[in-house]
């Protein structure tokens, strides 16, 4: 285990987030308030999300209400929009409430064109239920 990020049970613990995988396949992840987002952020928090998921799909809920965010590196947008090693991830939901929030996200959204759908809300349940759908629908495909 790093001093960067720490594991408990299922959790994992790094330095812009915390997170499981639910039974659904929804990794959840509590994004924490006030942080500049760097490359190496995004390295170790996928790093993390592949400890989670397996080989397995996964639907990323990030809850991050009441936050706020510094800068976010263009090398850390780029690397969460296309990395190569998470071709499991089928699906991101965003959930906020911060206007200077929703601005990255839709900047991330349509100047790194994710390579999986991206959805903002400001409920949880609602993102929840979209990530589930787009579950279904992926099991459907692969039936």
């Amino acid at each position: 285990m790093s001093a960067q990020q720490a594991m408990q049970g299922d959790k994992h613990i790094t330095r812009i987030c915390e997170m499981h995988m639910e039974e659904n396949r929804i990794l959840y992840a509590r994004v924490f308030d006030g942080l500049d987002i760097t490359l190496a952020d995004i390295e170790e928090t996928n790093k993390a999300q592949k400890e989670l998921a397996g080989n397995e799909p996964f639907y990323v809920l990030a809850n991050a209400l009441d936050i706020t965010l510094g800068h976010v590196d263009r090398e850390a947008f780029s690397l969460n929009a296309a990395d190569k090693t998470l071709t499991n991830k089928k699906a991101e939901a965003y959930v906020l409430n911060s206007l200077s929030v929703k601005l990255l996200v839709n900047f991330y959204v349509q100047f790194f064109k994710p390579s999986v759908p991206v959805k903002i809300f400001n409920d949880i349940d609602e993102a929840r239920a979209w990530l589930l759908e787009h579950k279904k629908l992926e099991e459907w495909r692969n039936s």
